[in-house]
């Protein structure tokens, strides 16, 4: 069973995970690690109709062909911006599989995660800086945003090549990336960075899975999810 996880960020990714699913006694698929409810095809929860526009029902309802969809994302407390970027999401999720078929969505599950809350503990370490002229800067920051509890040695890291410049007040950001670090064998998911000008840093949010062996050599599986900020000063 592949889960497509579609974030609501102010920037918004996307991220595929391979994911198992128990099924419960109403038909629901359960995701293992959240508890999440998966409906099966073509079929929405009476209440969804109540949460929603006729045309918004019928975005779900064609998402409902191609997906199991958990619908509790309309049981949140959305900002307008959050309710857009949800339906455009949406929107493009179900075109995608108009291109590929019904077929490939059946084993396919469908859920929205909203920004993650803001983890400070995160230690960000400016490898690499260059400074251009008086106002122009080049900075190269990581930072390790998660690691196993059981593993510690089992770690995902965040990369951001940026150039800041302190007169306009602005950050074009060159690249980003995120990676497995220390023992980890592989890390899936997406991330986004963008510049909180009021504030003067970088913020982002990440999720996936991080894949590594414990100490036992048996393999494992992690889900993170983390909201962070990134100072420039």
């Amino acid at each position: 069973m592949r889960k497509v996880v579609l974030l609501l960020f102010m920037l918004w990714g996307q991220m595929c995970l391979a994911q198992g699913g128990a099924v419960s006694k109403s038909g629901e698929s359960l995701d293992k690690e959240t508890g999440s409810s998966f409906c099966p095809l073509d079929s929405i929860p009476d209440w969804v109709k109540e949460k929603t526009t006729q045309k918004e029902y019928e975005l779900w309802k064609k998402a409902s062909r191609y997906y199991q969809v958990d619908y509790s994302v309309l049981q949140k407390d959305l900002s307008k911006d959050q309710k857009r970027r949800l339906y455009e999401s949406l929107e493009e999720a179900c075109e995608k599989m108009e291109v590929c078929g019904k077929q490939e969505g059946v084993d396919e599950m469908l859920t929205f995660a909203l920004p993650a809350p803001i983890d400070s503990t995160i230690v960000w370490n400016t490898c690499s800086y260059v400074k251009i002229d008086e106002n122009l800067s080049f900075r190269k920051i990581e930072g390790i945003v998660f690691h196993s509890k059981d593993y510690p040695e089992a770690q995902v890291k965040v990369i951001v090549w940026c150039v800041y410049d302190k007169a306009k007040n602005s950050v074009q950001v060159i690249k980003e990336d995120m990676q497995k670090a220390g023992q980890a064998i592989e890390v899936n998911g997406s991330h986004t960075v963008g510049y909180d000008s009021a504030n003067g840093r970088l913020y982002g949010s990440c999720g996936g899975s991080l894949v590594y062996w414990d100490e036992h050599k048996a393999y494992q599986s992690e889900d993170f999810y983390k909201g962070y900020n990134i100072p420039l000063e």
